[in-house]
This record gives structure tokens, C-alpha cells and sequence, in this order.
């Protein structure tokens, strides 16, 4: 009906929409009122209806399908109708039928309600009862759980303190709750089985721990020990050399130093022979054969003197070559220290490698720092130590410089010497190939031996600087030896230190 208005609507047939009007009227009548008239009034309009579409100017095949959908409509309604009135009839059946029966359901209603209000009272009195059983089982629930709780918190607390002794590494607490036959029972034994194995871990890596520490302890008492054995056998022979060397050049200065005194008492015996042969000078008239003699031991004397001075200025040359050699000795031990100096450092540094893996290894590497601490202090007392010994070597390399330019300079002179001693020789035989002019060799004689007396004293002169040179020398060497030894001594304490750490 709805799609034959709104066509209508459309297509603007007042007719139509007024006749559509009236047959949902009779509809809507019919429904609230239920009376047929109303039924024979919607038919009477639907034959209206049909007659006013075929006397429309509508298309045919619109016409079609209204009628079509009006007949439709008319169907269901006639047939809506006769179920409602067949429905009607029989309400009205049940109604006679229910007048029948109402004494009979008053009386069956007045009981059920007496039933009713009885069977809400026993309900009341079951709910009271209820109540009553309920709060008395939720007590004694209640207090079950507590009970129960409280043992469970109990056990679980134990647990948990076992547990936390157990994360601390004692693995010798005893774990509540075992031999249990419930959860915590479970429990406890699942704890127990995780103790065990974690003892058994921890008890491995103490062994592997004790295993690695005494591995390393004895690989590092091994390289020390070998470091050692290295650095002894580098140095002890150059120091060995070095005291070798100052032992030799202490004998050499002390063999310079008493040929130096030796030639002092030459010179001094020269100076004597001079005066002597002075006053044979003067007295050669009354005693020419003394003179003569006295000419001849001169000779021999002033011989000995060139022959001692030769001597002298071969030792010179002797003391001049170990000086040299004491000077390279010195520029070799210089180079060892240097190689201490290194070594020293390579240990400083190794050491600071150990602390800084130390400190990573945290409290299991703290007795490997302490070690390595010490090892460092070593190296810093040799560092020093070493730098003591290169201002000592200085030191003897400065005095030996200096002794060689001494022992030069005593070569020069007792060269001189040499020379004016060959000269009173050479005079000497002219006086006695020319022993005739006595006066005149006398007074050549004079001369000389003015300057024999004059050449004595510078001699002598020169024997006493010989000596303090040499004394220099000896004292060098004696330092030089003390130095060796003291070296040889740090050395010895140095190794034993390392050795001990």
C-alpha cells in the first residue's frame, strides 16, 4: 500500500489518493474496532477504487501493476479479517468457558496464594537459617585460612630467608618444608635440587680459580726468575768487567805513583850530584883525578836518570792507554745502565699493566695489583738508582779525562827530562875527550851542572805533579772500584727483591 501511494503521490490523482485514503480508514476502523461494517466498507471503496483507476488517464501498464497491487492488498486483508474474527470467536469461547471455571480458579488462587505466603515464610525462615550456616561456615573458613595462611606464610618465609642465605652463597642453610608431600614439599625440594647444583658450580669455579691464580703465581715467578737470570747475566759481566778494570787501574796508579816518588828521589839525588859536581868545580884544580871520577858517576847517574825517564814515559804511555781504556770501560757501563734505565722502565710499565688489570679483575686480581705495586716500586728505586750511577760514571769519566791529559803532559816532561839527560851524557864525554882544556870544560862544567841543578828542581817539580796526578788517578780508581761494587751490590739486592716478590 505504501508503494501504491507514493505513486500516487506522484502522478497527482486526487481521486485515487482520496479513495486510497478512505480504504486505510476502514483499515485502521476494522482494527481498533474489530465490527465487519467496517470490512464491507473497505470493499465497497476498493470497487471505488478500481473503477475510478480504470476511468484515470493513467498508462495501461501502470493501471496494471496498481491493481494488481490492490488486489494483492484486498487478499491479505480479507484473509487478516476471517483469522480475526475467527480469533474473536474463539476469545469469546474462552471467555464463556473461563466463566465457567472462575469459582474454581478464585478458590484455586485463594489457596495458592495461602501456599504461597506459607511457602514465603519457610523461605524467610530457610533464608534466616542460611544466613545463620553461612556466616558460621564463612568463620570457620575464615579461621581455617588463617590457620593455614599463617603456617603457609611461615613456611614461605622460611623459604624465602633459605633462599635469600642461599643467594649469598651458603650453600649450608637447611631448607624448610622438606620431606612435604604438598606444593611446598615440591617446593623445597626443587630449592634443595637448585643448592646443590649451585654448590657444586661454586665449588668448581673455586677450584678453577685456585687452578688459574697458582698457574699464573707460577708463570709469573717464572718470567720474573728468567727476567732475572736475563738481566744478571747482561750486566754481571760488564760490571765483573768493569771491577776488573778498575783493579787494574788502581795497580797502574799505584805502580805511577811510585815511580813518580821514585823519580822525585832521582831528581833529588840529581840536585845533590849537581851541588857536588859544583864544588869539584871549584876544587877540580887540586883534584882533577876526583873531578874525573866524580864526572864519570855523574855520567852513570844522569844514564840511569834518561834510562828512568824512558821508563817513566813508557809508563806514562801505559797509564795513557788504560786511562783510555778505563774511559771506553766507563762509556760501557754507561750504555749497561742505560739498558738497567730501559729494563727499569719496561718493568714500570708492565707493572702498570698488571694494576690496570688488577683493578679489572677487581678483589680477585687485589693480591696480583699488590704484587705488581711492589714490582713498580722496584723498578722506580732502580730508575733512580741508575741515574745515581750515570752522575757517578760521569763523574770517572771526567776524572779520567782529566787524569789523561795529566798523564799527557807528565809524558812531555819526562821526555824533557830524557833530553837534557842525554845532553849532561853528551857533555860528559866531551869533557872527557877534551880533558886537556880543563879550564875551559871546567867552566862548561859549571854551566851544565847549574843547569843540571836547575833541570833537577823542575824534575822534581814535575815528579811531585806526576805524583798528584797520579794520586788522582788511584783515588779515581778507587772510586771507580767502589762504584762497581756498590752497583754489584744494588744489582744483587735489586734481583733478590724481584726474586722474593
Amino acid at each position: 500500500m505504501h508503494t501504491v501511494e507514493q505513486r500516487l503521490a506522484e502522478l497527482n490523482q486526487p481521486r485515487l489518493t482520496i479513495l486510497m485514503l478512505m480504504i486505510r480508514r476502514h483499515e485502521k476502523d476494522f482494527m481498533l474496532r474489530g465490527e465487519d461494517k467496517y470490512g464491507d466498507q473497505l470493499a465497497d471503496r476498493e470497487v471505488e477504487f478500481e473503477t475510478a483507476l480504470a476511468q484515470g488517464g493513467l498508462p495501461a501498464e501502470l493501471k496494471s501493476q496498481i491493481l494488481e497491487l490492490i488486489r494483492a492488498y484486498m487478499t491479505n486483508f480479507m484473509s487478516f479479517m476471517v483469522t480475526q474474527q475467527a480469533l474473536s470467536d474463539q476469545v469469546d469461547d474462552l471467555a464463556q468457558i473461563y466463566d465457567g471455571i472462575r469459582p474454581a480458579l478464585v478458590k484455586i488462587m485463594a489457596a495458592a496464594d495461602a501456599r504461597s505466603r506459607a511457602a514465603e515464610m519457610r523461605a524467610e525462615e530457610i533464608r534466616r537459617k542460611l544466613i545463620w550456616v553461612i556466616g558460621l561456615a564463612t568463620m570457620v573458613v575464615g579461621l581455617l585460612a588463617l590457620l593455614f595462611g599463617q603456617r603457609i606464610a611461615k613456611t614461605v618465609a622460611s623459604m624465602t630467608a633459605a633462599m635469600r642465605q642461599l643467594g649469598d652463597g651458603r650453600f649450608d642453610v637447611v631448607l624448610p618444608g622438606l620431606g612435604r608431600k604438598d606444593e611446598l614439599g615440591e617446593m623445597a625440594e626443587a630449592v634443595e635440587m637448585f643448592k646443590l647444583r649451585a654448590r657444586e658450580k661454586a665449588q668448581a669455579e673455586l677450584d678453577a680459580k685456585a687452578e688459574q691464580d697458582r698457574t699464573a703465581a707460577e708463570q709469573r715467578k717464572a718470567d720474573i726468575a728468567r727476567l732475572a737470570d736475563e738481566f744478571e747475566a747482561a750486566v754481571g759481566k760488564v760490571i765483573d768487567t768493569v771491577s776488573s778494570a778498575s783493579t787494574k787501574l788502581e795497580v797502574s796508579a799505584r805502580s805511577l805513583t811510585s815511580s813518580a816518588d821514585h823519580s822525585q828521589q832521582l831528581s833529588i839525588e840529581v840536585a845533590s850530584s849537581s851541588e857536588d859536581a859544583s864544588e869539584n868545580v871549584e876544587r877540580v884544580a887540586a883534584a882533577t883525578g876526583e873531578m874525573a871520577a866524580t864526572i864519570a858517576d855523574v855520567g852513570r847517574r844522569v844514564e840511569e836518570v834518561a834510562n828512568m825517564a824512558r821508563e817513566a814515559v813508557r809508563k806514562a804511555e801505559l797509564s795513557d792507554q788504560r786511562m783510555v781504556n778505563l774511559s771506553a770501560a766507563a762509556e760501557r757501563i754507561g750504555s749497561v745502565v742505560q739498558l738497567i734505565a730501559a729494563i727499569a722502565r719496561q718493568t714500570n710499565l708492565l707493572a702498570l699493566n698488571a694494576t690496570i688489570e688488577a683493578a679489572r679483575a677487581g678483589d680477585r686480581g687485589r693480591g696480583f695489583a699488590v704484587v705488581a705495586q711492589e714490582v713498580k716500586s722496584l723498578a722506580t728505586q732502580t730508575a733512580h738508582a741508575t741515574v745515581e750511577i750515570s752522575e757517578h760514571i760521569g763523574g770517572i769519566q771526567a776524572a779520567t779525562t782529566e787524569s789523561v791529559g795529566a798523564l799527557t803532559e807528565i809524558g812531555v816532561i819526562i821526555g824533557r827530562i830524557s833530553d837534557i839527560a842525554m845532553t849532561v851524557v853528551e857533555s860528559i864525554g866531551e869533557q872527557e875527550a877534551t880533558s886537556k882544556s880543563i879550564a875551559f870544560n871546567l867552566q862548561e862544567a859549571a854551566a851544565r851542572t847549574t843547569q843540571v841543578a836547575a833541570s833537577a828542581g823542575e824534575v822534581t817539580n814535575r815528579a811531585k805533579e806526576t805524583g798528584g796526578a797520579s794520586m788522582q788517578v788511584l783515588m779515581s780508581a778507587e772510586l771507580l772500584s767502589e762504584e762497581s761494587s756498590r752497583l754489584k751490590h744494588e744489582l744483587d739486592s735489586y734481583l733478590c727483591r724481584v726474586q722474593a716478590a
